[in-house]
């Protein structure tokens, strides 16, 4: 079971205990003990939940952790940075003020844009505002593409 936590109980319990006889009618019994409880609260999750080594993403450059920068688990290529829609002039290759995310590589169209509120899900440059699979067959027919992007579109923004 995914608990996130696991409870230990316990500590360290040590007793010393000590009989004096002074006849058979008479005895001291002396006890001293040490009782120190230490409750821990153990993560069985790991803070990297989806294993990308990523914890967060410091986008504002603050050097804090702000709520809105923790890993959303979104980066699948590792490289620190949304892919996003960047050949702008269509050649097929990183030119000047294309690297847009930063990475060092052009992200082709067809890629897939990473972030679930990307408004340009599959990466072609235009943002996709419909669900064009009209009869579900997860290909582009006659009369689907109502965009004019050349793809399919299956987000369901409206």
């Amino acid at each position: 079971m995914e608990s996130g936590y696991k409870v230990k109980a316990g500590g360290l319990n040590l007793t010393l205990k000590e009989t004096a006889v002074f006849n058979p009618n008479v005895f001291l019994e002396s006890t001293v003990q040490h009782f120190a409880i230490q409750p821990q609260a153990i993560p069985n999750l790991n803070a990297d939940s989806n294993h990308n080594g990523i914890l967060f993403i410091d986008r504002n450059h603050n050097g804090f952790i702000d709520a809105t920068e923790r890993d959303p688990g979104e980066d699948y290529d590792l490289d620190r940075a949304f892919d996003i829609f960047e050949d702008i002039n269509h050649d097929r290759h990183l030119s000047p003020g294309e690297d847009r995310d930063l990475d060092g590589r052009l992200t082709t169209p067809g890629a897939g844009c990473e972030g679930v509120h990307r408004e340009d899900v599959d990466c072609d440059g235009h943002v996709d505002l419909i669900w064009e699979d009209d009869n579900n067959n997860h290909q582009l027919d006659p009369g689907e593409d109502r965009d004019g992007d050349g793809r399919l579109d299956t987000s369901t923004k409206t």
